[in-house]
Parts: C-alpha cells; sequence; structure tokens
C-alpha cells in the first residue's frame, strides 16, 4: 500500500522530533500538550510484538482494547498519566515529536492487524527512514485513567488539534467492521473530513467493496458504541458529548452521516485499481 511520508513530511518530522529533543528532557514530555505526543512507527511495531509476546502469549488476534486494559492501564495506574509521561526505559523520548500521521480506528478491532496494515502502507520493509515515521494513536498520546465529563472534552479538543497539526491520516477498517459503529473512530473521521485532510484507506483484506458500501449505508451516529470510560455512565457521557460536538458542526446528525459516508466512499473508489485488486474485481466499471 502507499509509498509512505512525502518528503515535506519526513522533513517535518526530523525538525519536529530534532527540537523535541534539543529543547525537553524526558521530563518535560508530561507538560506537552497530547496532541504533540506523536511516537514513531517503529516505537508502534516494537511494541505490537512485546506486548504479543509477553502478554498474549503470542495468540494471533487481540484487540486494540485488549491492549489498554492489560498493558496501557497497569503500566499508567500508578502515576495515572499518559503512556507517553512513563519515559524511558518504556518510552525513549527521541521517539516522541509533533505527528505527521493521524490514525483513526476502533479499539475494538485487533491490535495487531492495524499494526501490520500501517507497516505495508508505509512500506516500513522497505523503507527504513519510515521507522521515524511520527504517528499519532489514542492509545499512547490520551491518558486512559480520566473520564469526568472535563477530561473527555479535554481528549476531543486534544484529538482535534492533533488532526491539525498532521499532514495526513489514515482511516483504519478491520475485518469485523466495528470502525462503523465506534463513535470515537466516526468522531476523528467526520473531523478530518472538516479539516480537508488527506485520508487514504487500511483496510484489512477480506473486505470487499459491497462490505464496505453497505457498513459505511448503515451508518447511525447515536447508535453507535459509547466512549471509553470506566463503566456505562462514563462511556454514555462521553459518547452524548461527542455526538453533540458532531451535531453541532455537522448541522445535524443526518447530514454528519452523510458527510462521512461521502467522504470515506470517495476516498475509497479513488484507491480501487491502485492498491486493492480485491476491491476492483467488485468494480469492474472502475478498472483500468
Amino acid at each position: 500500500m502507499g509509498g509512505g511520508a512525502s518528503k515535506t513530511s519526513k522533513s517535518k518530522s526530523m525538525r519536529a522530533r530534532d527540537e523535541l529533543i534539543a529543547q525537553h528532557a524526558p521530563s518535560d514530555i508530561p507538560t506537552l500538550s497530547s496532541s504533540q505526543c506523536g511516537v514513531t512507527l517503529g516505537f508502534l511495531v516494537h511494541f505490537c510484538e512485546k506486548v504479543k509476546h509477553a502478554y498474549f502469549k503470542d495468540r494471533e488476534t487481540f484487540t486494540t482494547k485488549e491492549v489498554v486494559l492489560k498493558v496501557i492501564k497497569p503500566a499508567t495506574q500508578a502515576m495515572r498519566c499518559r503512556y507517553v509521561d512513563l519515559g524511558e526505559p518504556k518510552v525513549p523520548v527521541e521517539c516522541i515529536s509533533t505527528p505527521v500521521l493521524f490514525i483513526s480506528h476502533s479499539w475494538d478491532c485487533p491490535f495487531e492487524e492495524l499494526v501490520s496494515l500501517l507497516k505495508t502502507h508505509e512500506s516500513y520493509e522497505t523503507h527504513p527512514e519510515n521507522h521515524k515515521l511520527p504517528i499519532w494513536i489514542d492509545i499512547f498520546a490520551i491518558n486512559q485513567h480520566e473520564h469526568s465529563k472535563s477530561h473527555a472534552l479535554d481528549d476531543m479538543n486534544n484529538t482535534v488539534h492533533a488532526i491539525k497539526e498532521a499532514d495526513r491520516a489514515v482511516v483504519s477498517v478491520g475485518r469485523n467492521l466495528s470502525a462503523f459503529k465506534n463513535i470515537w473512530s466516526m468522531y476523528t473521521t467526520f473531523n478530518l473530513l472538516q479539516h480537508k485532510k488527506k485520508i487514504e484507506m487500511l483496510l484489512a483484506s477480506n473486505i470487499t467493496f459491497d462490505d464496505f458500501s453497505k457498513a459505511t449505508e448503515n451508518i447511525d451516529l447515536p447508535k453507535c458504541q459509547g466512549g471509553r470510560g470506566n463503566n456505562w455512565q462514563e462511556q454514555q457521557t462521553e459518547k452524548q458529548l461527542l455526538l453533540a460536538d458532531i451535531d453541532n458542526l455537522g448541522k445535524g446528525y443526518k447530514k454528519a452521516a452523510q458527510k462521512i459516508k461521502e467522504g470515506l466512499m470517495n476516498t475509497t473508489q479513488s484507491e480501487v485499481g491502485q492498491r486493492r485488486p480485491s476491491l476492483t474485481a467488485s468494480l469492474p466499471h472502475l478498472r483500468g
């Protein structure tokens, strides 16, 4: 998939990382806004390899939610902090910088699948320079312990700022298509479209165009799963805040949902024939 970061993106990421290392000691990382806390793709790949072996006994499928519950939250419990705040040896300062690539994804999708799709998309194996590509992914940049209304609003604000900071974005759709039923995934996708970010799709290999089309057609924002809180009440409170923001910016749920559907369908159709033979087979009229 994709050719990785552009020269402009690479130079931006290099400057951001150099400035961070020059200006900030590891102890300064907690003062950085979450929107500035991208981690390198190489860090994400090694993190995935490590937790798969250490926490999931090398099993093939474990979700991002499981990673948060079994790895991220226990590691940060004592300080009730973000994962990026842990510092050495877990998160070296040189691995943190302003994001170039924003990741929109669902916690219910397989974590290793997300990482594998990113590696392919960014030509990880053949372009070592992309190991240093700064990406923004919520599990590291957001505090996973605090879920009050004020913290939820802060998370929303930091997420939107991270979207603005990034040069481009990917929307990951795992094999279970849960991204279309997850309120945070829909919120980030909507904001990516609102801010006219360059979006590319990360689609699991089993997904056909018909699957994708049907899933987008059935997007129903009020019926999406709740937020990331520790209990049902916190999740519903967060969900209502996200819905209210979408409703306000999108001038109603239906118009917002239509914007998401059209944006994702247009993005996917533009990629058919370039990198997704399985989807091309479902759209013969789009083949060259």
